[in-house]
């Protein structure tokens, strides 16, 4: 792997910022669960600040295009609650539903 080819390029944040959705050069997607702060506040003080500690658990991993392909991911952004609009490298442009098990 090419140096850096895991480092974010794209980010989309859903809204409500409950998801964070981070495109990499090599062409996976990592889709992370958050706790938005204003959320958490809205439990109080110290939930508020529980959530800034806390470490994210870890994202769900989809596998697009290899770096450079054509059907490389080259944009993300949120269409919904559970929903991606992917661009690839081709110009090709998909509406994916995600789930705990993937791509619907």
């Amino acid at each position: 792997a090419a140096s850096g080819s895991g480092v974010p390029h794209c980010l989309a944040l859903s809204d409500g910022g409950h998801q964070l959705a981070a495109l990499c050069l090599d062409g996976g997607l990592s889709v992370w669960q958050l706790t938005p702060l204003h959320t958490a506040a809205a439990m109080g003080a110290a939930a508020a600040a529980a959530a800034v500690r806390r470490v994210p658990e870890a994202p769900a991993l989809f596998s697009g295009g290899g770096a450079g392909s054509p059907s490389q991911w080259l944009a993300v952004h949120w269409w919904g609650r559970a929903a991606l609009v992917l661009a690839q490298r081709d110009g090709a442009v998909s509406v994916s539903s995600i789930g705990s098990s993937g791509f619907r």
